[in-house]
């Protein structure tokens, strides 16, 4: 049986940011959904980022390949950002394959986090981090990657969150748990994300992306 998908995106611009550094793909005949956080310092990361989401769509349909996808896209953004037309950005994305119904592969570089709410109980995807602290290990842009992917058996009523710091930096897993559980749609969970995170009283408000992914 053919999966069916419900799915919605949300971004806002950081009250200490300029402008808007996080974009994020939502390709539903691909069945492909990604978020990416521009990095701030040096700058150039909003550039970087929407790069990055514009080629991957491309790149994943040349391919059929998530993880050939995001090196081909990096290969991109690095010539981009050679000539001096952008930075870095993390890249986060979900690929839920059409020929292999429940089947999926999450891929990431850098420390944009996927989360999965399932039987009422959530589990961050992304566990090996590219991340020291505030330090990025690694990013779209740089000379040679390293991205970490891993399968995914998809189960009827998951809900697959990806999301940029902005919201996974401020909210607990048990606050974003529960803005799932008191959500009837991916539209009203994306809100539900970014209004609490914007409550939060932090010292720096950065961008606010949250993608979501609910299968029937």
């Amino acid at each position: 049986m053919e999966i069916e998908l419900e799915c919605s995106a949300l971004s806002v611009k950081g009250e200490d940011h300029e402008e808007n550094e996080d974009r994020y793909v939502i390709e539903e005949d691909l069945r492909l959904f990604a978020v990416a956080d521009g990095v701030s310092i040096p700058k150039g990361g909003g550039e970087a980022a929407k790069l990055a989401t514009r080629i991957l769509p491309e790149e994943l349909r040349k391919h059929q390949d998530l993880l050939e996808a995001v090196l081909s896209t990096n290969d991109s953004v690095l010539k981009a950002r050679k000539k001096g037309r952008c930075g870095y950005t993390t890249l986060t994305a979900l690929w839920l394959h059409k020929e292999r119904p429940w089947h999926g592969i999450l891929c990431w570089v850098g420390d944009s986090p996927a989360y999965l709410v399932r039987n009422g109980r959530i589990s961050e995807l992304t566990t090996e981090k590219d991340a020291h602290g505030s330090v990025l290990l690694q990013a779209i842009g740089e000379e040679v990657i390293n991205p970490h992917s891993t399968e995914l058996m998809i189960k009827r009523n998951d809900v697959f969150l990806l999301l940029t710091d902005g919201v996974s930096g401020v909210l607990s897993t048990n606050e974003m748990l529960l803005a799932v559980m008191q959500s009837g749609n991916a539209k009203n969970i994306c809100t539900k994300l970014i209004g609490l995170a914007r409550k939060k009283r932090v010292e720096y408000r950065d961008d606010r992306t949250v993608v979501v992914v609910m299968i029937s």
